[in-house]
């Protein structure tokens, strides 16, 4: 390998750009005889049964190259590192290609999806076969498989590495429909974002139907955004022997594999340290009726299991060790609950707990390493009924005529209490009397609830699951207790006149499949008519609340926070999936319509960046929302805010350090931020990745539509330190900022990634049309600002359309702008200002620093 060596570190040699090369006797040689040891090497390797022709291969130096040189059974060399461009690399329909990397990288360079052309780096259309070695694939985004998508044909790779990709909806590095063997190399670092079903697979999702098999391969490093599979999600036929999978994380199930479909297994493998949202233990994930077809000796492998219910984990166990105990090579991800037993030859799963001991998850969460722990705990043995329970001892929540109420803690309310769910459970109310309550919902179990839960006041109620995945228990929570009460948590105490005494106890979620729906005026999960929101604190499962729809008469209430005419409360997700929607003139997260009781002094606040929180009572009617990391869906109502604002009403104090949030206002609200007619509220973006959308005349990231003559509405403050954020105004709304006729607020920019468009006669950055440009500044990150098309001289920074007070605009030293060409400094802030779409960027000129750089230099 010695004059392979040669070519690799001396790049230069090679720069050839006919498949019949002219070149020098002695260049020609040197390639020859490489190519000869890439053929011995192949040789050797029954995958890549097509090794280089040394007389036509093709050296390519860069994407025209390689793209002209992909034809019907060529042979492909690279010479050196490739920038690929506007599309992915297309291996077409029916054609043999062999491909060697050379040592070398393919790159599709993308940090955002590609719509119009395909983001992955190498797709294979039905019929082609690939052959693929030596090197590696990064940089793709794409639908299916941001690395390699194998569109059901034939891919054959050998020592390639797939890393830094991406999957909208599933297979961040690999998705495969047809036939892929990988041998040797890696799967590192993708992640699939899961947008659409089937969902998963952050470093290779496998279709039903599809075969993939993997020898010596490692994959480590990959994640879902969503669901399951953090390293394979398999729906098809999976071979696995002599693999390495760890360090792999998945929301729901199967931090190693999430198997629907059939798993052979031989060889070492080493399966561990793989996790689920929380940092718990799930490597292989089997659904039910699932196993793993053992066809060879796996000495010397750990493989941790877990699975929806207990039974058998394999076929063809005792077939290669007769006399050899399962849990050698299989550890439960379950310890404490099941264990991993030899049972009529194969290796089963069983209970290992006795007769009637219960177990939950319980999450933590560490603020110094902002990581969540999930936990697994059990309870004693089951009591009678009527017995007043001990302190680990539980009762199982039976089925009750219509009408009856079930009080959940009422013998002593300073003992903590457990109330379990088996099977099909129908009520009307929960009523939490104690004063800490936890409701276990067992897997495969459902509660109906006609009537909802209600609680007030010191009353706290816990809920758990036993798993995080498909056979999570569920909860279905509607009020019918009255039109005024939440599905979860409070009532109007029937005196409308004292508003605001009977706010919910706090309410946990450590797991559970979770339906709540609010009464008339009700919110989903919170406060009841004219009630605050409380506290509620989400670590896992999904759960999905829905405000009160209202009527003519009334407006509706949030999916999470108060009901109409009530505050947010705080609402912390630490994890899970988090869905809300708010009824009439509701924010889907946060206020209620018309916080009434709220001065309009304070109503329209004159935001302090430096000191957001300026009283107890602005917190206590607005309201905080914090979110750690979880998938959150919110949409408001009509006039109403996806997160922050009902109708007349401010945004709330969001935080968001971590997870990924779609928010979507309704007519005339903004994604995050203010309702019809008041400001954009206070949000502070450190990381995760945002989407918010307005609706009608509100701003993507800022207040709603101002149509009234108030003055004052802004878009209230934003600032951004990291992450990913995507906001979209909409029609005559900014993308950050004011919604129509409402000024820009106040914008700082330090880090992370940000796109801002408006719509119409909105701005991208600053005002809605007629509003006022913002307070922006921009000290870091990467901003990409683009104004409405709906009338020329629109701005990409600065006022909204018909307005010509442009805020200010500050560009710090270390700062490039650009649109059609890279603005020198004395140009910045009129190009900006006067053009509908701009990009600003640290600076990346070499040799340069901020006192010398024409770009960027005040």
């Amino acid at each position: 390998m010695l004059t392979l060596n040669i070519i690799v570190k001396h790049k230069n040699i090679i720069n050839m750009k006919t498949q019949k090369r002219r070149a020098s006797f002695a260049m020609l040689a040197i390639i020859m005889m490489a190519a000869n040891f890439i053929a011995c090497t192949n040789d050797d390797n029954p995958v890549n049964n097509k090794p280089i022709d040394a007389e036509n291969a093709t050296v390519v130096t860069n994407d025209a190259e390689l793209r002209s040189a992909i034809t019907n059974g060529a042979s492909i060399l690279l010479a050196n590192d490739i920038q690929l461009s506007n599309s992915t690399l297309n291996i077409a329909e029916g054609i043999t290609v062999t491909i060697d990397l050379g040592g070398y990288t393919l790159d599709r360079g993308l940090k955002a999806r590609e719509y119009n052309t395909g983001g992955q780096v190498i797709t294979v259309r039905k019929g082609a076969t690939l052959n693929l070695s030596n090197g590696t694939l990064t940089g793709g985004w794409g639908g299916d498989g941001g690395g390699l998508a194998n569109e059901d044909g034939t891919a054959n790779l050998k020592d390639v590495t797939i890393t830094g990709c991406i999957g909208d909806d599933r297979g961040g590095g690999i998705s495969n429909q047809g036939t892929l063997t990988m041998t040797g190399g890696s799967i590192t670092g993708n992640i699939s974002k899961d947008g659409t079903d089937p969902k998963g697979g952050g470093g290779l999702f496998n279709y039903e139907g599809a075969e993939t098999t993997l020898k010596g391969v490692t994959i480590t490093g990959n994640k879902t955004c969503i669901y399951g599979g953090g390293g394979i999600c398999n729906y098809g036929m999976l071979t696995i022997e002599d693999c390495t999978i760890t360090g792999n994380s998945a929301i729901t199930e199967g931090g190693a594999i999430w198997d629907s479909g059939f798993i052979n297994m031989k060889g070492k493998n080493i399966v561990t340290g793989n996790t689920v949202s929380g940092g718990t233990a799930n490597n292989i994930h089997l659904k039910d009726l699932k196993y793993i077809k053992v066809t060879g000796s796996l000495t010397g492998s750990n493989i941790g299991i877990s699975m929806d219910n207990p039974g058998t984990i394999t076929s063809d166990f005792t077939t290669y060790h007769s006399s050899t105990d399962p849990a050698t090579f299989f550890t439960s991800d379950l310890g404490s609950v099941m264990d991993i037993t030899l049972e009529e030859g194969e290796a089963k799963m069983t209970n290992a707990t006795h007769e009637g001991v219960i177990y939950y998850y319980e999450s933590s969460w560490n603020a110094d390493t902002k990581t969540l722990t999930n936990n697994l705990k059990t309870i004693g043995n089951q009591i009678d009924y009527d017995a007043i329970p001990g302190n680990d001892d539980y009762k199982l929540v039976t089925n009750a005529s219509g009408g009856d109420w079930f009080a959940l803690g009422g013998f002593n309310n300073e003992l903590h209490e457990y109330y379990v769910v088996t099977g099909e459970v129908k009520h009307n109310t929960l009523n939490v009397l104690g004063k800490n309550v936890h409701l276990i919902l067992c897997d495969g179990a459902k509660l109906t609830l006609s009537g909802g839960i209600l609680m007030y006041g010191d009353h706290n109620l816990y809920i758990h699951s036993q798993s995080y995945g498909d056979s999570m228990g569920k909860l279905v929570a509607q009020s019918g207790y009255s039109e005024s009460a939440a599905g979860i948590g409070s009532d109007n105490d029937g005196s409308i006149g004292v508003a605001y005494s009977r706010i919910p106890g706090n309410i946990e979620i450590h797991g559970g499949d979770i339906y709540a729906k609010g009464g008339t005026r009700a919110a989903g999960i919170g406060g009841g008519y004219w009630q605050h929101g409380g506290n509620v604190t989400i670590y896992g499962g999904k759960v999905e609340a829905r405000g009160g729809d209202g009527d003519a008469a009334y407006n509706g209430g949030t999916g999470i926070g108060g009901g109409a005419a009530g505050g947010c409360g705080h609402l912390i997700v630490y994890g899970g999936k988090v869905y809300a929607y708010g009824g009439s003139n509701s924010a889907g997260i946060g206020t209620g319509s018309e916080i009434l009781s709220l001065p309009e002094e304070d109503r329209l606040l004159a935001y302090d960046p430096l000191d957001p929180h300026h009283s107890d009572k602005d917190i206590e009617y607005l309201g905080v929302v914090d979110i750690y990391g979880g998938y959150v869906e919110a949409h408001g109502g009509r006039n109403s805010a996806g997160i922050g604002g009902g109708y007349y009403s401010n945004g709330v104090y969001l935080t968001i350090d971590n997870g990924l949030i779609y928010a979507y206002g309704g007519d005339d609200g903004a994604g995050i931020g203010g309702g019809w007619n008041d400001c954009g509220g206070y949000v502070i973006v450190n990381g995760g990745n945002v989407h918010a959308q307005g609706d009608g005349n509100g701003a993507g990231i800022g207040s709603g539509s101002e149509t009234i003559d108030t003055d004052g509405i802004h878009g209230g403050y934003l600032i951004v330190t990291g992450g990913n954020v995507e906001a979209y105004g909409g029609e005559d709304g900014a993308g950050i900022g004011g919604g129509e006729d409402a000024d820009g607020g106040t914008v700082i920019i330090r880090g992370g990634n940000v796109y801002a468009k408006g719509s119409y006669g909105g701005a991208g950055i600053g005002g809605g049309e007629e509003g006022k440009g913002a307070t922006v500044t921009i000290t870091g990150g990467s901003v990409h600002a683009s104004a409405g098309s709906g009338d020329t001289g629109n701005r990409a920074i600065g006022p909204g359309y018909n307005c010509d007070d442009y805020g200010s605009l500050d560009i710090g030293d270390l700062m490039m702008v650009r649109a059609e060409r890279m603005a020198a400094a004395v140009e910045r802030h009129d190009m900006c200002w006067y053009r509908t779409d701009v990009h600003i960027d640290v600076c990346t000129h070499p040799g340069y620093t901020a006192d010398t750089c024409p770009y960027h230099k005040h």
